[in-house]
């Protein structure tokens, strides 16, 4: 497909046995109104069909910021920022949707290192100098890894204890 004109855009392509980084599936960024999710460690098998659809994913050694400054991040291999404003499929690892409060809980659950299967498509837009958006169309979970709050540690032998009347529980939440 050496034409744009010839690029089968709002095609679907799954993206195989990635690893989810930035999850924000539960509830739309606030800034954009979308979900979005990056997908990193595309396999090169995965890569031809994303370019057949027009997106282009990038490299993490050659990662920038919105600032515009450089952060490399070679270990994620090929990654595709994905994102929409509507609802998407979700399905468990045996192919079953999930769907409802069941849904809604399973999203909130997806954290960083989470390996899915990911089916996007693309659409071109001339905004901004244009480009190619690449778009959520369904997430199958095959290994779930949870979101953790800001930070986890592991217990540390012979260290400081809280009281226990200081300590927020999951059960002793004060609302």
């Amino acid at each position: 497909m050496s034409k744009k004109q010839d690029i089968p855009y709002g095609s679907k392509r799954t993206i195989r046995n990635v690893t989810l980084q930035y999850p924000r599936l539960a509830e739309p960024d606030e800034e954009s109104g979308k979900y979005s999710v990056q997908c990193i460690n595309i396999q090169d098998e995965c890569l031809k069909g994303l370019q057949e659809i027009g997106l282009e994913p990038k490299h993490g050694k050659d990662r920038i910021l919105k600032d515009g400054s450089a952060k490399p991040t070679p270990e994620w291999g090929h990654w595709q920022t994905a994102r929409t404003g509507f609802d998407f499929e979700l399905y468990d690892s045996s192919g079953r949707e999930i769907k409802g409060d069941s849904k809604d809980e399973v999203l909130n659950k997806i954290g960083k290192g989470t390996k899915a299967n990911v089916t996007v498509s693309s659409k071109p837009y001339t905004k901004n100098g244009g480009g190619v958006s690449c778009f959520i169309q369904g997430i199958q979970v095959i290994a779930l890894e949870e979101t953790q709050g800001e930070c986890s540690f592991e217990p540390v032998e012979g260290g400081f204890i809280a009281n226990p009347a200081d300590v927020k529980e999951e059960d002793n939440v004060p609302y």
